[in-house]
This record gives C-alpha cells, structure tokens and sequence, in this order.
C-alpha cells in the first residue's frame, strides 16, 4: 500500500519543474542518482531531501550549484520522493520541486550484490568495476545493470567515452559495435551490412572506432598429418574464417579496413585448433584460423595493436598505411614471428597499451606445461631496427585459477593491476609487489566474466550555468538589468563531473551588441567567472542574450544554455523586479512617500497620518514627504501632494 505521503504527493501540482533530472515517475537501472535542477531567482543554495516509501527522511543535503550525485542513499526495487528547496539569506526555505523515481529489482539470474572476500581498503584503487554488463563498488554492491527490457541486456563493456556513454559489445541480432546511455539504450551501432562486430570495439580518440569483424574464404586446406586422407576424400580446399579490422564513423559506416587474409601466411597456423575430423564428416565446416580478440589505435604512433589468439600472436600494424610493423609472439612456419622463445605467450587476450609505452596482456597459457594463466607488462624496444623483448612485471594466477578462455588485465591508475580471470569467474586487483589488494568471488551459477573494467564512476561529465541578481517574470523568463556605458555580465561555469574539461562559450544578443566566443579549462568538481563586457545603451529594454556552453568532448555531449532579457538600470528607475547591485540608486518618485514606484491616495494617508502622529515618517519618507523642502510636514505638503495626483 502507498503512504498517504505519496498519495498528497501524487495529487499535488507544481506549476513549473525545478527538477530537470531524473524526471517524475522514472524506474532507474543505477542506484548512484544525478539529480539537476533550474536555478531559481535569489536563491543562495539548495537543500536536497530524499524520503522512502515509509515517508522516511533518509537524506539531506546542501548544494550551491545545479547538479549533485546521490551515492549510497538508494536501494534497488525501491520508491523514493526527491524534494528541492531553495535557501534564501534573507528569508526562510521555499519547496520548489518534488518528484517520485523508482528503482528496478536486480535481475535474478545475476549474482548480485558480489561477495567480496578481501579487501584492502587503503590500497584500493578508486572507482567501480564495470564486469561484462554490471557496475560494482569496492563492497560488490551493484550500482548499475542494463535492465532487462533493453536489447542490450548481452552487453559486454570495453569503454567508458568522454561524454559518460558506454562503449561496447552489443551480442543479439544485427547489433555489433554499440554505444549506450546510462539507462541501457542504444544510441549508436555499426552497420550491420559491414558485419557484426565482435570481441573487441573501442574508441580510435578522433571521433571514429575501431573494432573486429568475421570473414571468410575457401583456400587450400591446411597441411599436416591428415593430408593423404583429405586428398583421399577428395578435400582439397576448406573454408578459413579470418578476421578483419574495420574502422568506423560517428555513424556507423566504415572508414578503412585491413584484413588478415591479405597480410597473414597460411602456413602459420595452430593445429591445436584445427580438428581435420570435423572436415572429413563435414566438409563445409569451417576452420577458426586467427580468432582475433582484441584491437586498438595508439593515436601516438598512429599504429594499431591486434591479438590473434589463435596465432598466439601481436601485431602491431602501421596505420593508415596497414604495412606490418612487427608481430611478436609464437613461432610459426613463415619464420615472421619474433620472440617465440621468450614471450612464451599462447591463445592470450586483452592487449592493451600504458601510459607508460609497454603493453600489457592476459596470457592464458593453453599450450604451456603446466598449463598457467598469467598477466605480463612489457616493452619491445627498437635499437637501429633491432627488435628486444623485455618483461618488465608478471603475475601468475594459481592452478585453480587457469583458464583456457576469456581473461582480461589493466593497469589501474594506483599503479595496481585488475586482473579478470573470466572463464572461472574470478577477478582480482593487485599490487606491483603481487599482494591481493581487492578480491570479489562470483556464484556458482555465475561461470564466466568476459571483461573487468575500472571506472571512476557513472558521470565524467556534469556542467551547468548560472548567473546572479536575476529576477523572474510570470513566464519564467530571467529579467537583469545593467547600469549603462561599459559594464560586463557574470556567468558562473560549473564543471561537476569526475574529470577536467574544456569548454567553449558563445555569448551573442539580439541588439547585436555581443558576439564573443573563448575557452576555459575547469577541473573537477571546480566552476570558473566569465565576464561578458557590454556597452549599455540608454534605452536598453528586453535584450535577449544567449550564452551557450560546449564541452570540448571527442563524442557528442549536450550543451548548455542561458538566456537572460537584459535592460538597462535607466529603464526601470523604481527597480520593480529587480535590486541588481550594479545599478546605482535612483531618488525617490517626487510624492511617493512608500516607495511604491506611484504617488495616490496610499502616500497622503501616510502624511495625514504622520501630522496627527498616528505613525511616524522616517528616513527617506520623511524627506519625500516634505515635498516644499520647508523642513517641515504639514497641511502644505497633503496639498502639494493632492496637486501631483490630479495633475
């Protein structure tokens, strides 16, 4: 059964939304809640009030800007009321806004909340764990989940993009590479005529992606010990998939691509993945040759690095030419395979390029003995076209954690390193001395995670605008006035995101009186003065100026918005609607005793009451009454007044 707390609120009306994020009646997927609202005129700060189901108050807090996030406050399957009030220095609070959000239940066939069964709080690297489709904090809660009525339920994440959109695998029908909002929706995909993306899709940094497409082709069958019976069954020819690196647009459509089939000698192949036995009872099946899984563009070099699990390989690819730079990893027949001997990589994942210059990967170690899973950094260096191998740090995983398949290890920013053991479910975060910092352990029905990415939250990017001395009209229209001559307007810029940012404004009106344009660097959680100089004229009424605020992000991002009618201080000598403290303070209507911007009958009670003492005249009052400047308030002045009033 509802509250009656709800139900009030329910029937309740407000006439204009103050809260502009989340909206009234929401069912949330995240429980770390960004909530943005609309300043409101006077207003020194805001006091946000967050109730349960019950009607229980369960949090406060003050926030002077237009954006804050809740953390920790809400729970799943849940109904909250959100309530915004407006603090004032000169008055008492004022409710300006309520809304009602839900939250959704956590999906059952997750295993959620994880249960963490070490942690080294300390040493802990900040941020949530963004595992396949959820988000988890340090204490395995859940924070975020593609709900399930979204078709990105399968979704595996790879990125985090500038904007705060997801970057990542859309497994389904005719999905592929996919960017998705915070509530799970689609926003972007590849075209599906191009193929469908798997394993690995990620940002190149200039607005296009990179990522992984199948493709096939009949050529010679591999030869080996089957040969004489291939030739016997008259199997000469067998169909090879290979993979494709396909770059991609902001819309979707391709851009460059380079094939392995051109570049790669089939003569090296894995016989370990190759069953000549599935040919001979089949002979249209086809062969996994390279099994690429994972690709990335280092705009540094402009060079691109792709793993070829099946080819136990890394090869690092010039772009955009697409000559082979190096490949590294086990030997093969061709002889043009480096370091074979001394990586002593096979069937790895996730290679991935630090800060530092090395390369990090997920070796699974199927063809060692004993078979070992393990995560290496390391460099190859280049002294006058001599190639070097060098491991500069290693962990290697205990027996039980072995995997044949999936796997995945980052450098974090502490200098730690998470670590996904994804066919047992297992991930870790390390020191560089190898301690275990932080340890979740999945369910038993939980039996694989394909990926484990560190974010430093769900919101990189919150911005908002405001500016001071406003006042309202009944349209909500934000009224300033300005002294005339040389003067300037303030705009406060708030970045409240996790991350620094540049931002570009424009600042145009409509008596063409402005027209500026700049930048500035806000960092986290920091806000910044811009001062607009204006040349007021005289007669300045009702100007509309513009201020729009861009994020200098490489992938699309909201804008922001400002519009004020502007007038001059001249216009409004009695300041109705205004006390802008930059204008300077006009005398006093001649005759208006209360200051009421009109002289009438009001002002000579005043007066009449002021000489038979029922009240008393004070300060300018009393100078504006003596309206015959003869020092005294008497029958004259009612007189004099009477007169103004006819007149």
């Amino acid at each position: 059964m509802i509250s009656n707390f709800f139900l009030i609120l329910l029937f309740s009306q407000i006439s204009f939304s103050f809260i502009t994020n989340p909206f009234n009646g929401d069912t949330l997927n995240y429980t770390d809640v960004l909530i943005e609202w609309n300043q409101e005129q006077d207003a020194k700060a805001y006091k946000i009030k967050i109730h349960d189901r019950s009607g229980d108050l369960i949090h406060t807090s003050v926030d002077s800007s237009l954006a804050v996030v809740i953390s920790d406050v809400f729970d799943w399957g849940a109904k909250y009321q959100i309530s915004l009030e407006s603090l004032y220095s000169d008055r008492s609070p004022e409710l300006i806004d309520q809304i009602l959000i839900n939250t959704y239940s956590v999906p059952t066939d997750r295993d959620l909340p994880v249960q963490v069964i070490y942690i080294d709080e300390e040493n802990y690297s900040s941020g949530y764990t963004f595992v396949d489709d959820v988000v988890i904090d340090m204490y395995g809660n859940p924070v975020l989940f593609m709900p399930a009525h979204s078709p990105t339920r399968h979704f595996i994440f790879t990125e985090q993009l500038d904007n705060g959109d997801f970057l990542g695998i859309g497994y389904g029908s005719n999905y592929g590479g996919v960017i998705v909002d915070i509530y799970g929706e689609i926003i972007y995909n590849t075209d599906p005529s191009l193929g469908n993306v798997h394993h690995d899709f990620r940002s190149m940094g200039n607005g296009n992606f990179i990522g992984l497409i199948y493709s096939n082709v009949r050529d010679t069958a591999p030869a080996g010990s089957w040969t004489t019976s291939f030739e016997q069954n008259g199997l000469y020819e067998i169909r090879w998939l290979y993979d494709e690196i396909v770059e991609f647009d902001s819309l979707g459509n391709e851009v460059w691509r380079w094939s392995t089939n051109d570049y790669f000698n089939k003569i090296d192949f894995d016989p370990n993945w190759f069953d000549p036995n599935d040919f001979l009872l089949n002979p249209s099946d086809t062969f996994d040759w390279t099994h690429c899984n994972a690709v990335f563009y280092d705009n540094q070099e402009s060079a691109i690095y792709l793993s070829s699990r099946h080819l136990s390989r890394i090869t690092k690819i010039s772009y955009p030419s697409g000559d082979i730079i190096w490949m590294i990893g086990e030997d093969m027949p061709s002889g043009e395979v480096k370091f074979g001997d001394e990586m002593q990589i096979s069937s790895q994942h996730a290679v991935n390029l630090l800060e530092n210059g090395n390369l990090m990967l997920f070796d699974n170690g199927n063809n060692k003995t004993p078979l070992e899973s393990r995560c290496i950094e390391f460099n190859i260096s280049n002294d006058n076209s001599e190639l070097s191998y060098n491991l500069i740090w290693e962990h290697v995983l205990p027996s039980a954690s072995y995997i044949y398949r999936l796997g995945d290890c980052d450098r974090l920013p502490n200098g730690n390193t998470l670590i996904n053991s994804g066919n047992v479910a297992a991930i870790l975060e390390v020191n560089n001395a190898n301690n275990i910092i932080w340890e979740p352990i999945f369910h038993s029905n939980h039996t694989s995670t394909y990926r484990a990415e560190r974010i430093k939250g769900l919101y990189p990017l919150i911005s908002s605008l405001t500016i001071e001395n406003f006042k309202k009209d009944t349209l909500n229209n934000k009224l300033v006035w300005l002294p005339t001559g040389e003067t300037s307007i303030k705009y406060t810029i708030h970045n409240e995101g996790f991350d620094a940012y540049t931002y570009t404004y424009n600042v145009s009106d409509r008596e063409n009186l402005i027209d500026i344009s700049g930048e500035v660097e806000i960092e986290a959680n920091s806000s910044q003065d811009i001062f607009i100089p204006i040349s007021v004229p005289l007669n300045m009424i009702d100007n509309q100026i513009a201020f729009m605020l861009s994020p200098n992000t490489i992938h699309p991002s909201d804008d922001n918005y400002l519009v004020v009618r502007a007038s001059s201080c001249e216009s409004n000598p009695g300041y109705i609607l205004s006390d802008m403290g930059d204008c300077p303070k006009f005398p006093n209507m001649v005759g208006d005793i209360n200051s009421d911007y009109v002289a009438n009958v009001s002002d000579v009670i005043l007066i009449s009451n002021h000489i038979i003492s029922l009240s008393d005249l004070t300060g300018d009052g009393l100078i504006t009454a003596d309206l015959n400047q003869d020092t005294l308030v008497d029958l004259l002045d009612i007189i004099l007044l009477i007169n103004i009033i006819l007149s």
